[in-house]
């Protein structure tokens, strides 16, 4: 029963939990992807590793469903709201890694 208990406790320990803003980065990488922004996609893949939300299902769907919305900005569907909300994550989060690049190399 003791053994149970530790392994159960040990079992919790280890299981990741992400915060609402960690989920940012899947939105992020699903838009780059279907932006082509292999930049953007590298980056946020690497946070996601971090993280170690990477392959959660609720990080998968939301790089699947925030790749079709990027799709769908490309090809001019910007009234969505979904769509438009996605892609701003993207971008601000983008813009944000430029500046500080910008910033950091004295450019």
């Amino acid at each position: 029963m003791k053994v149970s208990a530790i392994f159960i406790l040990l079992t919790l320990s280890t299981v990741t939990y992400a915060q609402n803003s960690d989920y940012e980065y899947c939105i992020i990488w699903g838009v780059a992807s279907a932006a082509n922004d292999n930049f953007t996609l590298n980056l946020a893949d690497k946070i996601l590793d971090k993280k170690g939300i990477s392959l959660d299902k609720v990080c998968s769907t939301l790089k699947q469903t925030s790749y079709k919305q990027g799709q769908q900005w490309s090809k001019g569907n910007t009234t969505n709201k979904d769509v438009m909300q996605s892609w701003f994550i993207y971008q601000n989060f983008r813009d944000k890694v430029m500046n500080k690049l910008i910033d950091i190399l004295k450019l």
